[in-house]
């Protein structure tokens, strides 16, 4: 199983520790939230040009977890920095805008959805993108329960996708919470707490590859 730690240090420093213990353990991605307060409540005060410092070779995906995305994304594709940017369905106000914006810089589009909104919000979008998450609590800070109604939301986009999208879990993770997810159909487990919380981080990032 694929595994991605997600990063959620609030200043420069913590995102540079957090990078060096991704490379430590080995995995090829790691995720980074961007939150501004504007969807959820936690704030990341960092600024895109700051981002420039990160000198790691691991892969990012950024996690946007802000309202009307269109109009902020732009200046974190331009640090050369993201491979992937995920948005959250309930904070686009035009999803064709924010795809054409990624993929003209070069950058994965991906679509997230809360375990809690409906399926008829994200079904018109099925085709339009190749990569899906599912956000598994509220959105906000870490350390939060995984949500069971997840499962199903996995379960709904595994049978209306081909079997080559690919569909990623965000929050709550840990061994047994993993499983359900694999069984339902997901390809990616993204996980913070549980790795970055634990005294062997490496453990743990293995405990779950190995799911």
């Amino acid at each position: 199983m694929e595994v991605i730690p997600s990063i959620n240090e609030e200043n420069l420093e913590g995102i540079k520790e957090k990078f060096k213990i991704v490379e430590k353990i080995g995995a090829e991605w790691a995720q980074f939230d961007f939150s501004d307060g504007t969807f959820g409540e936690r704030k990341v005060f960092i600024n895109p040009e700051d981002f420039k410092e990160i000198n790691s070779k691991i892969k990012i995906e950024i996690d946007f977890m802000v309202q009307e995305p269109e109009k902020k994304i732009l200046p974190w594709l331009l640090t050369g920095k993201i491979k992937r940017a995920i948005f959250h369905l309930e904070t686009l106000s035009d999803i064709e805008l924010i795809k054409r914006i990624c993929l003209e810089n070069g950058v994965e589009p991906g679509i997230s959805i809360l375990f809690s909104t409906g399926n008829e919000m994200i079904f018109p979008f099925l085709k339009e993108f190749n990569f899906f998450q599912v956000l598994a609590v509220s959105p906000g800070f870490s350390g939060q329960n995984f949500k069971q109604e997840t499962i199903e939301k996995i379960k709904f986009l595994r049978e209306n996708i081909s079997d080559d999208k690919i569909i990623e879990v965000d929050g709550g993770i840990n061994e047994e919470t993993a499983r359900s997810a694999k069984e339902a159909g997901v390809n990616i487990l993204v996980s913070s707490s549980f790795i970055f919380n634990n005294p062997d981080p490496f453990f743990a990032y293995k405990k779950l590859s190995e799911i």
